[in-house]
């Protein structure tokens, strides 16, 4: 997979081929496939994503990794003028889905600490303890845990 290319229509992406890609920003694209999709960062705005949040290849997955760039670029997002992503950056949805799915990359990033009730992982976390409802202890031990 060419990782850090210019994102074309057909080549490869870690969720099949890309159908649609849409150019949000220098270096900051959003790509689907007919099934998913996500934002591919360019190598150098990625070398910009602090290294706790940053994805190998530039990907960032459309349901809760799309926000890390969002947030890390939000000025020069802004700066496009795409209706798009005004509404979400306006709406806080990249703020909102880095504190629900991303905790402690969300706490690092704003220097602060979640409270019970401000994130739906850690709070599932806490209720579980210390993983989450559907991490097998199989897949635990798999990642040295």
């Amino acid at each position: 997979m060419n990782h850090f290319g210019l994102p074309h229509i057909g080549m490869s992406t870690p969720w099949g081929r890309a159908q649609h890609i849409k150019r949000i920003a220098k270096g900051i694209f959003s790509v689907s496939t007919p099934s998913h999709g996500g934002i591919k960062l360019s190598r150098e705005r990625n070398g910009k994503v602090p290294d706790y949040m940053r994805e190998p290849g530039g990907w960032y997955e459309e349901d809760c990794d799309w926000c890390i760039p969002f947030l890390v670029f939000t000025a020069d997002i802004l700066a496009e003028r795409d209706e798009y992503a005004l509404k979400n950056i306006a709406e806080g949805a990249p703020i909102r889905t880095l504190r629900n799915w991303r905790p402690e990359a969300f706490e690092k990033f704003f220097g602060t600490e979640l409270a019970p009730g401000e994130s739906y992982i850690k709070d599932e976390r806490a209720k579980n303890g210390g993983r989450l409802p559907w991490e097998s202890d199989a897949g635990l031990a798999a990642a040295g845990k």
